[in-house]
């Protein structure tokens, strides 16, 4: 009788644990490997995360769907994008953010219709993308306070922003989740 090493049992890991959910599922999907290393290492290429090597593998779903629900109107597309940045664990949320991108800033400026005739830098798409950036970042910190722009793979804020409320006075206009 020839005895093998198995892993004997292994606990069930919230999406929201993304690193540890994707060890997870690569333990799952992979064989001989020996280290961490063998294990964010696929085809030859190494890679930084496990989420990284997953989605190298296949073992994330396109995007599509995700995509082809931004052709819908929605009235909070700031809200529902950081939803689905929370809830859905997009393969690649940076591709989603360029594809979306024009979307967002002009739901932004619709919602904001005021704060964009007092803040003048607010026609600047640069602006807007940072403000818009910011909203999401206070969606993701209502939805857990783990969750940030970063964690969810999208641009930082840049180091000096300071947000519309501070420099003019007001709140800006945002649905809150429920």
């Amino acid at each position: 009788m020839v005895r093998e090493q198995v892993v004997g049992r292994m606990y069930n890991i919230s999406p929201r644990e993304r690193e540890r959910y994707f060890l997870r599922t690569l333990l799952l999907n992979r064989a001989g490997a020996i280290c961490f290393t063998d294990m964010r290492s696929y085809e030859g290429d190494q890679f930084p995360t496990f989420r990284e090597t997953s989605c190298a593998m296949g073992l994330l779903s396109n995007d599509q769907a995700i995509n082809d629900a931004f052709s819908s109107n929605f009235d909070a597309l700031t809200e529902v994008f950081s939803v689905i940045l929370a809830f859905c664990e997009p393969a690649n949320p940076h591709n989603i953010w360029k594809e979306t991108k024009t979307k967002l800033l002009a739901d932004s400026r619709r919602r904001n219709a005021t704060l964009c005739h007092e803040v003048p830098d607010f026609g600047n798409d640069e602006f807007a993308e940072v403000h818009v950036l910011n909203e999401i970042q206070m969606y993701l910190h209502q939805i857990s306070p783990f969750l940030d722009l970063e964690t969810v793979g999208l641009p930082k804020l840049p180091p000096n922003f300071s947000p519309i409320a501070e420099r003019t006075g007001t709140e800006f206009q945002k649905p809150y989740l429920e």
